[in-house]
C-alpha cells in the first residue's frame, strides 16, 4: 500500500513539530545569567569516622566535613563548635558539589565576634544514579540517619545544636525528605531543608517501582504527618526553563497549604531572578547568596545556634524567598513597626492622582501626604508606589486627628517587593481606612539621594485593561504576527503602572510572547500568576510567559504588570509563541511518550496477528501503521474516563474495584500538568518516534542480514540454528546466568536474539517473495470487483487475498525471472486487494513487528543496566532488580516462543477469542503507563504471554 503525498506531508509536519518541541526545551532558553561561585581558599575534606558497623553496612557512602585553609587545619580533628549545615548531593552528584554554600558560609561568619560560624558537613553517595533507579534510596536514607547522628554527636560543648540544616540538590532533596519516615528518627533533628531542584511530586522518569514506592511513602507519610511536622520549615527552588532534566511543575511540594513549607523558582526568589540547569543551581551564586543570608539570619542570639522558633524562621523564608522589601531590615514581625515622625519636617499634602517626586520641593525635610479618605471618596483606591531609594522607612502610614499633624506612623516598607530596579508597593486604601489610617507619608529631604519616587492612584476601572489572548493556532492566520493592544489613556503624562489581564491565559500548553512598544525607555515587566507566586517572573520590554502548572477547575488568569520608565503611549503585542506551545508538551509530558509509542506497536501488532488468524497476508509495518495505528482509538477512552471519574457513583465503583489513580488524573490533580487534547498530541508525536525507531532498526537489518545468512550456510551453523534443543539449551543457560546478574542482560539478550531472527527472515523473504497471480482477461464495465477476486487454494499461488482498506498497492509485478511486466500497470484493473505475500513475508512481517516489544522491553530496562555498569568494579551484581520478575516471565515467554517459531498454530488456535482482550489491553496500559512507566513491561508481557498461547494451543 503505498503512502499518498498527503501522508507523507502531515507526517513530515508532525515529526518537525515534535524536532521543534525538543529543540526548545533543550535550548531555546533565556541567556545563562548565573554567576560562578568561587571559593575563597583551595577546599578539602575531612572524612568523619564512622561507627565500624555503620561503616561496614554502608561501605560505598562516607561523610565529610568541608573546610579551607587554615580553619580546616583547626577542625580537621573534628572538635567542632559551630552550627551544623548537612549537603545532601542528588541523582550522580558529588559530594564535592557542597563547596559552594560551604565557602560562603564558611567566610560570612567566621572573622564576626560573638557570632557563631557555620560547620559544612557533605554526604557521599557514591554518585548513585538514585533519579531512575530506586533500589539503593532506603539504603541512603538509613546512611542519612546515621549521618545525623554522628554531626550532632560531635558537639559536646554548649551551646550544643539540637538540629541540622540541610541543604539538598535534586534527589538529595526526597531523601531529605524521607528521613522522616524512618521509625526511630527524631523529627527534632533537622530543623530547615532547603531542596534546589528536587523533583518532589513525582519522579522525573516513573521507570522503576521502588522509586515510585519510595516517593509514595514519602508523599503520603508529610500529608498525613502534616501536624507532626509544623516545626520543620522547607523551601523548594525549582531551576526555571533553563532546567530541562526537572520539569519546574513536579519541584512543587505537596503540602503548600502549611505556613512552614514555600515552593518557587529562581526566577521569582528576589535578588536572584534567573533561571538555572539543573547542575548550575548548586553554584549559581546569586541563588548561593541568598541561602547563605537566610542561614545566617536564622542565628539566635542566645543560643548561637539555628533558631527554634518556627515563626521567625516562616518570616524570614518569606523575607529571602518570597517578598524581598529591599531594605536590608528583616522584620520582626508581621504587623508594620512604629515610626516616630520629626516635629521639624515641612508636611506638604499632594492631591494628584498621579504624582513624581521633584527633589526642589523635599528642602531640608518634607513630608508628601496623601489623603486615604479622599482618595477612597473619589473612587481612587488603588495605591501603586515605586522607587529607588535604598532606606528603609521610605513610606509611612499614620492616623490623623482632625486639627493636628501624627506624631508617629506605621512602616509600611515591609509590604512592598524588590524588581531588578525599584522597590514597589501595592496597597489597598480601602483596607487601610478600615484599620484607621488616614494618611500616606513620604518623608523626602533635599540631599536625598532617591531619584525616582512615584505615585499613581487609580479607580477599579483604570486599574486593569483586559486582553483576550489568541488562540493557541492563531499565527497560522496572522502570518506569525501579533496582535496589538492599545494600554494607556490620556488620564496623565505621569502614570508609570498598567495592570494588564491576559483574559483565557489559563492552560498548561498556553506560551505567549508579551512585548510592550511605543517608547525608546525600558518598560519594567512583571507576569503574576495568581495561584502560584513562585511562577512569577521579571522581564525587560518583552517576556515569554507559559504556565507550568494549573489546579483543576482554575478560572483565573495570567495578569501582566507593566511598570514603565516612559510617559508615551504604549501597546501590548500578544503573540502565540509556538515553539514554546510545543516546548511546553514536550516538557511538561514528554515522558509520556514511551507508552504512547507502545500503543503504536501494540496497535499494529494486533492488525498483523489478525491477519494471520483470518489466513490473510500481512501488511508491511509502514503499512499496517497507516491502516490501523490512529489517535481516534485511545483519546475517546481517556475523555469519557475523566469525564465520569468524578462523578459520585463512578468514583465509588472505582474504589471498590482497588484500581489505583488513573495517569491522568495524576498529572491532573497532583502534577497539574495535563489537558484534554494531551494525548492526542502525544499519540502522534510517538508515531513519528516509532517511524524514526523502525528506520533505524531497518538500517542496521540491511547492513547485518546478509552477513548473517552467510554466517548461517557455514557448515553446522545452520542444523544447529534449526535444533530446537540447541535453542532451548542455549537460551535456558544464558537467560538464567543474565536474569541473575541483572534483568537488563536478560532482555537485552532476548532483544538481539530477536532481532538477529529477524535479520535472518529478511533475507530468507527477499529470497522467496510470493507468486504473482496472472493478469486477468480484459473485463467488461459492468464486471464487479467480486469477479476479479482469487479463489482460494488456487494453485498458481498458494496465497489468500485480502480486501485492503485504503487501496492496491504495488501496481508494477514481476515475472518469476524478476524482469518487469510493464503492461500489467496499463491492462491490471484497480482494485481493492493487496499484494499477495509468501508465508516466508508474513512471517517476517510478524516478527518484525514483536521485535518492538522485546526493544522496549529492554528500554524500560535501561536504567538498571546503567547502575550496573557504573558500579561494576564495586558489584557484579544488581542489589535490588525492580524487573526481575518480569524479566524471568519474559524469559520462559522467549523460550516457548523459540520452540515454535511458525504461525502455523495461530491460524487454527483454539483460543483465537483471546485476541478480543488485546484492544482493552492497550487501553488500561495508556490509561495507567503513561506516568507510572515501570507498570508498561506488564502490559507488554501480557500481549507476549497472549501471542504465545496462541502459538501452542
Amino acid at each position: 500500500m503505498a503512502v499518498s503525498g498527503g501522508q507523507k506531508f502531515f507526517h513530515s509536519l508532525i515529526l518537525l513539530f515534535l524536532c521543534i518541541g525538543i529543540y526548545t526545551v533543550r535550548f531555546d532558553t533565556e541567556e545563562d545569567k548565573c554567576v560562578m561561585t568561587y571559593m575563597y581558599e583551595y577546599p578539602q575534606y575531612a572524612k568523619v569516622p564512622l561507627d565500624p558497623n555503620i561503616e561496614s553496612a554502608f561501605s560505598k557512602y562516607n561523610l565529610y566535613l568541608y573546610g579551607e585553609g587554615q580553619y580546616f587545619e583547626r577542625v580537621k580533628n573534628l572538635q567542632l563548635h559551630g552550627v551544623p549545615v548537612l549537603y545532601i548531593p542528588g541523582h550522580g552528584g558529588s559530594y564535592k558539589q557542597a563547596r559552594s554554600i560551604g565557602s560562603v558560609l564558611l567566610w560570612k561568619n567566621i572573622h564576626k565576634p560573638g557570632v557563631n560560624h557555620f560547620n559544612v558537613f557533605t554526604v557521599d553517595l557514591n554518585g548513585e544514579l538514585v533519579g531512575f533507579y530506586g533500589g539503593t534510596l532506603e539504603a541512603q536514607t538509613h546512611f542519612l540517619h546515621f549521618c545525623i547522628q554522628k554531626i550532632l554527636s560531635l558537639y559536646t560543648a554548649d551551646p550544643r545544636p539540637r538540629s541540622v540544616a540541610v541543604v539538598a540538590h535534586s534527589m538529595g532533596g526526597i531523601i531529605a525528605r524521607g528521613v522522616f519516615t524512618l521509625p526511630h528518627f527524631d523529627p527534632r533533628s533537622i530543623s530547615t531543608i532547603i531542596m534546589l531542584a528536587t523533583p518532589n511530586l513525582s519522579p522525573v522518569i516513573n521507570v522503576d517501582k521502588y522509586i515510585a514506592e519510595y516517593y509514595e511513602k514519602v508523599n503520603c507519610y508529610w500529608l498525613v504527618h502534616a501536624a507532626g511536622l509544623k516545626d520543620v520549615s522547607i523551601v523548594s527552588i525549582g531551576g526555571g526553563p533553563r532546567d530541562y532534566q526537572v520539569p519546574q511543575a513536579i519541584t512543587r511540594l505537596p503540602l503548600n497549604s502549611s505556613k512552614n513549607t514555600y515552593s518557587t523558582l529562581a526566577t521569582a526568589v528576589p535578588k536572584v531572578h534567573v533561571s538555572t540547569e539543573h547542575q548550575t543551581i548548586v553554584w549559581c551564586n546569586q541563588l548561593v547568596l541568598v541561602t547563605a543570608r537566610f542561614l545566617v539570619d536564622m542565628l539566635s542570639t542566645d543560643t548561637k545556634q539555628l533558631t527554634s522558633d518556627v515563626t521567625k524562621r516562616t518570616r524570614l523564608m518569606n523575607y529571602h524567598f518570597r517578598q524581598n522589601p529591599g531594605s536590608g531590615v528583616i522584620p520582626k514581625s508581621d504587623s508594620p513597626r512604629k515610626v516616630r515622625l520629626s516635629p521639624t519636617y515641612h508636611w506638604s499634602e499632594v492631591d494628584e492622582y498621579f504624582w513624581s517626586f521633584d527633589k526642589d520641593a523635599a528642602g531640608q525635610g518634607t513630608y508628601f501626604t496623601f489623603s486615604i479618605d479622599k482618595l477612597v471618596e473619589t473612587n481612587s483606591p488603588n495605591f501603586v508606589s515605586r522607587t529607588d531609594s535604598k532606606r528603609e522607612k521610605w513610606i509611612i502610614a499614620c492616623k490623623m486627628d482632625k486639627g493636628s499633624k501624627c506624631t508617629e506612623g506605621f512602616d509600611l516598607s515591609g509590604q512592598a517587593f524588590s524588581t531588578p530596579k525599584y522597590r514597589i508597593i501595592h496597597l489597598d486604601l480601602v483596607e487601610l481606612k478600615e484599620q484607621g489610617f488616614t494618611q500616606i507619608i513620604y518623608p523626602m529631604t533635599k540631599s536625598s539621594p532617591t531619584k525616582v519616587l512615584d505615585v499613581n492612584s487609580l479607580s477599579d476601572l483604570e486599574k486593569i485593561t483586559t486582553v483576550p489572548v489568541p488562540h493557541v493556532f492563531s499565527n497560522l492566520w496572522t502570518w506569525n504576527k501579533g496582535y496589538l493592544f492599545d494600554i494607556t489613556d490620556d488620564t496623565s503624562a505621569s502614570r508609570f503602572y498598567y495592570q494588564i489581564k491576559l483574559d483565557g491565559f489559563q492552560n498548561i500548553y498556553q506560551a505567549f510572547k508579551l512585548t510592550v512598544h511605543g517608547s525608546f525607555e525600558t518598560q519594567h515587566l512583571r507576569v503574576q500568576v495568581p495561584w502560584d507566586d513562585g511562577q512569577t517572573i521579571y522581564a525587560e520590554n518583552s517576556v515569554v510567559a507559559s504556565l507550568h502548572s494549573i489546579p483543576m477547575n482554575m478560572n483565573q488568569s495570567v495578569v501582566l504588570h507593566v511598570y514603565s520608565d516612559s510617559s508615551d503611549p504604549l501597546s501590548l503585542e500578544v503573540k502565540v509563541d509556538f515553539f514554546q506551545v510545543l516546548g511546553g508538551i514536550i516538557r511538561n509530558l514528554g515522558v509520556s511518550l514511551p507508552v504512547y509509542v507502545l500503543a503504536n506497536v501494540v496497535q499494529t501488532f494486533m492488525f498483523q496477528l489478525n491477519q494471520v488468524q483470518a489466513g490473510k497476508p500481512c501488511y508491511a509495518i509502514i503499512d499496517a501503521v497507516e491502516v490501523t495505528s490512529k489517535p481516534y482509538k485511545v483519546q475517546p477512552f481517556m475523555s469519557m474516563l475523566k469525564a465520569v471519574y468524578f462523578k459520585p457513583t463512578f468514583a465509588a465503583i472505582w474504589a471498590v474495584s482497588m484500581l489505583p489513580r488513573p495517569d491522568m488524573i495524576i498529572l491532573e490533580q497532583d502534577n497539574q500538568q495535563w489537558f484534554n487534547f494531551a494525548p492526542l498530541f502525544l499519540f502522534l508525536f510517538a508515531t513519528e518516534l516509532f517511524a524514526v525507531i523502525r528506520v533505524i532498526l531497518t538500517l542496521v537489518m540491511l547492513l547485518v542480514s546478509p552477513i548473517l545468512f552467510r554466517l548461517y550456510k557455514l557448515p553446522y551453523v545452520g542444523s544447529l540454528k534449526d535444533s530446537s534443543m540447541v535453542k532451548f539449551i542455549l537460551h535456558s543457560l544464558v537467560l538464567a546466568v543474565c536474569t541473575s546478574k541483572c534483568s537488563s542482560f536478560a532482555f537485552l539478550y532476548m532483544f538481539i536474539a530477536s532481532f538477529l531472527n529477524v535479520c535472518f527472515l529478511k533475507k530468507t523473504a527477499l529470497l522467496n517473495p510470493a507468486k504473482k497471480p496472472p493478469l486477468p482477461e480484459k473485463q467488461s464495465d459492468e464486471a464487479q470487483p467480486s469477479d476479479l477476486e482469487v479463489k482460494d487454494g488456487e494453485p498458481q499461488d498458494g496465497s489468500e487475498g485480502n480486501a485492503e482498506p485504503t487501496g492496491a498497492t504495488g501496481d508494477k509485478q514481476s515475472d518469476v525471472d524478476g524482469s518487469k511486466v510493464e503492461e500489467s500497470k496499463k491492462e491490471r484493473p484497480i482494485t481493492n486487494e493487496p499484494d499477495r505475500t509468501s508465508p516466508e513475508e508474513d512471517c517476517f512481517s510478524v516478527n518484525c513487528i514483536l521485535l518492538h516489544l522485546w526493544l522496549w522491553l529492554f528500554l524500560f530496562s535501561l536504567p538498571s543496566l546503567g547502575v550496573l555498569i557504573i558500579n561494576f568494579r564495586a558489584e557484579m551484581k544488581l542489589p535490588r532488580d525492580p524487573l526481575i520478575l518480569q524479566a524471568t516471565i519474559a524469559s520462559l515467554l522467549f523460550i516457548i516462543q523459540s520452540m515454535f517459531p511458525g504461525y502455523d498454530g495461530i491460524k487454527t488456535s483454539k483460543l483465537r477469542l483471546l485476541s478480543w482482550f488485546k484492544f482493552p489491553i492497550m487501553v488500561l496500559m495508556v490509561v495507567f503507563s503513561s506516568h507510572s512507566l515501570h507498570r508498561a513491561p506488564w502490559f507488554i508481557l501480557a500481549y507476549l504471554g497472549l501471542h504465545t498461547v496462541t502459538q501452542i494451543i
